[in-house]
């Protein structure tokens, strides 16, 4: 769950009385703070088309059209010719309800580019919604158009003989349909958010939480492979995602060295970070132990210049990116 943004917290902190109520009308429970981010995002997402468009009414020219009409005129024309190019007959009786879904789903993937906010499209009930709308709209137009039956025909295809495979390939096809489109902005949001955090984010904090939720994400695959499991007799099968010799090696004196990197040296390091970081050390152990062994094995055989183990260790953590 993502943290509170600003706007939430000011709505939570003086409008929950307001939301518990718009919650009670659909018969959830209430809530000490009922605002969710994506919520207020697309509160504001309305606010600010309602405001653009309160502001180019009163200016619309045809003599000298001003520099938000004319990009508002841009975004229309190109509406308007891919409906035509989709739906074709009747196609501007549906640019209303293009346009709208159009600069709305625009408007909530950018407004997350702006720190302090977030797309609310990167929470899968936004864009379910717009995907249902869609749903539900095409649908009605052509019963409205065709009459229940003829629309239900449709489905059944031209082939008299084939019609019961057809009209379940068609179901299933068209209800298949907002899930795709759920899906495919979701995604897409969702994945362009986290990258956004990471390279925006400078704070402490954040970049202690993004490295939690990297460490975890590696700590829950089960990701061993056949040379890691055949390099060492001693070896025990995985468990919980990580093997025993991380925690437990070896002490005689040959186990204690793996790839001239001394484990000891290894372990104090991974709990400095643990602490650092304000990571279990069970899972930051299992993930830089074997990025550090695998990093070693990939090491060219040529010669190169002795390091002690304090400088081996930093030459691998260049290795894998710095993430020690």
């Amino acid at each position: 769950m993502h943290e509170e943004i600003w706007l939430t917290r000011v709505f939570n902190d003086n409008l929950a009385g307001l939301g518990n109520m718009l919650l009670g009308l659909f018969g959830q429970p209430t809530m000490e703070r009922p605002w969710a981010n994506f919520i207020v995002m697309q509160l504001l997402v309305v606010a600010i088309i309602v405001i653009l468009f309160a502001i180019i009414k009163p200016k619309l020219s045809v003599d000298k059209p001003g520099k938000l009409q004319q990009t508002f005129e841009l975004i229309y024309d190109f509406i308007k010719t891919q409906a035509h190019d989709m739906v074709g007959h009747d196609a501007d009786r549906h640019t209303t309800l293009f346009g709208t879904l159009f600069v709305f789903i625009l408007l909530c993937n950018l407004i997350g580019i702006i720190p302090g906010l977030e797309s609310p499209t990167q929470v899968h009930y936004v864009p379910a919604g717009c995907a249902l709308i869609a749903f539900f709209y095409y649908n009605f137009v052509g019963i409205m158009k065709n009459g229940p039956l003829k629309y239900l025909k449709h489905f059944a295809g031209p082939i008299w003989w084939m019609a019961p495979l057809m009209f379940i390939i068609e179901v299933i096809s068209h209800l298949a349909r907002p899930l795709s489109l759920t899906i495919r902005l979701f995604a897409n949001m969702y994945a362009g958010e986290e990258v956004t955090l990471v390279n925006g984010t400078a704070t402490p904090q954040s970049q202690k939480e993004w490295l939690r939720r990297v460490d975890e994400a590696y700590f829950s695959m089960d990701s061993g492979s056949d040379d890691d499991d055949n390099d060492n007799d001693n070896d025990v099968p995985m468990t919980n995602g990580y093997r025993d010799k991380v925690h437990h090696p070896a002490t005689n004196g040959d186990a204690a060295i793996i790839n001239n990197i001394n484990i000891t040296k290894i372990q104090a390091l991974l709990t400095h970070w643990s602490t650092l970081v304000a990571v279990p050390l069970q899972t930051l152990a299992y993930t830089s132990y074997r990025q550090v062994e695998s990093d070693v094995g990939k090491t060219s055989k040529a010669k190169v210049k002795v390091l002690n183990d304090t400088e081996r260790i930093a030459q691998i953590a260049g290795l894998s990116g710095g993430g020690w």
